[in-house]
């Protein structure tokens, strides 16, 4: 089963990937693991964006529809 993880989990991991990736006690076999992990946890939180992206372009649609259905004019970048 996937697991689905929040934006905040997923930078949040993402931070300790980098962090671990820092330490001097790391080796160089764990570090190439971790980086590894670390940019899969990057892609996800980048395709993670971009579903909220536009799933915000959306509502701002529908907000822009409903506001000309009410008021009869289009809105503006300033208005919403």
């Amino acid at each position: 089963m996937a697991t689905h993880h929040s934006f905040i989990q997923l930078t949040t991991e993402l931070e300790t990937a980098l962090s671990e990736i820092d330490d001097e006690h790391t080796s160089l076999e764990d570090a190439v693991k971790k980086y590894s992990n670390a940019l899969k946890l990057a892609q996800k939180a980048q395709s993670k964006l971009a579903t909220i992206k536009n799933q915000i372009t959306i509502l701002n649609d529908k907000n822009d529809t409903l506001i000309k259905e009410i008021t009869g004019k289009e809105t503006t970048e300033n208005d919403s």
